[in-house]
């Protein structure tokens, strides 16, 4: 019991520090997801040895290899920058078996039970987290935003316009059809245009909200730099490379370009404290939701 109450202390402590420092700082401090490892390894290695259940163990290493394939993933598509992708790591592996004094209903009774459906609702809880963020931010920056909307339309015009063709020329063809196939008609048709100015959105709130002129004094190592960079005519970063390193970083401070223009992320450790929270008091509702129809 001592143990399972250690692993969720250090488990939720890593969450609120992380937490704070991704919205404070807009980074996840690489030296906090190895502690959380470190700790992961060091607490399950103490249970074993004075225990000898090496299945503790064993889960909790199995826990880390699964977070660092998620991490992997979501890394390498972008979804996530690396400070993200290395705290699950060490969140997966102390959270390998389920935390005691657990509220929530998991409906499973297995190791890795509650990192699988830690797993769904940060998914779940991501999404809905992020859109809300960008909401928030393109109110906040209104008029940048107008002005970014605007320009994306007008680049986007032929689109909008074939998207507007496609459109009324659906709604004319379902008056001829029958009920059932008039209501799934109108449901495509909306779907075209609304795909489109979601697209524009996405556009307009990250290049309007999330992209900043940077000193090159303040780039950490992982930063999205937006931009290819030359420097005597090489090109010395890629704006196709997984964010800026160490060595790139160096040579700008070298050649004395003093400003880049960076993509902010989603500060995304508050909807790994969320889903947290969600999978610890209420557990698996989607499938609860999905017994309950039945």
């Amino acid at each position: 019991m001592i143990i399972d109450i250690l692993l969720l202390f250090v488990g939720i402590t890593g969450l609120i520090i992380g937490t704070y420092t991704d919205i404070r700082w807009r980074e996840v401090p690489d030296f906090l997801s190895y502690i959380l490892i470190i700790l992961a390894i060091f607490l399950r290695l103490i249970y074993s040895i004075t225990t000898s259940d090496w299945y503790f163990l064993l889960y909790g290493i199995i826990g880390m290899i699964i977070g660092f394939g998620i991490g992997i993933i979501m890394y390498y598509t972008g979804q996530w920058g690396g400070g993200d992708s290395k705290f699950i790591i060490g969140l997966f592996g102390l959270f390998a078996t389920t935390p005691i004094f657990l509220f929530g209903n998991l409906i499973f009774n297995f190791p890795f039970s509650f990192i699988l459906v830690l797993l769904l609702n940060i998914f779940f809880v991501g999404a809905a987290y992020s859109l809300i963020y960008a909401i928030v931010m393109t109110f906040i920056n209104l008029k940048l935003f107008r002005k970014e909307f605007l320009s994306q339309h007008t680049k986007y015009k032929i689109i909008a316009n074939v998207c507007y063709i496609v459109f009324s020329i659906m709604i004319i063809i379902s008056f001829f059809l029958s009920e059932i196939m008039k209501i799934l008609i109108f449901v495509v048709a909306f779907f075209v245009p609304v795909t489109f100015y979601l697209f524009i959105y996405i556009k307009s709130v990250e290049k309007s909200c999330f992209v900043k002129k940077y000193s090159v004094e303040k780039l950490t190592e992982g930063d999205w730099v937006i931009d290819d960079i030359k420097i005597k005519g090489k090109k010395i970063y890629s704006q196709k490379d997984l964010g800026i390193s160490k060595e790139q970083i160096r040579l700008l401070k070298k050649n004395k370009i003093n400003f880049v223009m960076v993509k902010e992320g989603v500060p995304f450790l508050p909807a790994f404290l969320l889903a947290f929270a969600l999978t610890y008091f209420v557990g698996n509702w989607l499938f609860m939701i999905f017994m309950m129809r039945i």
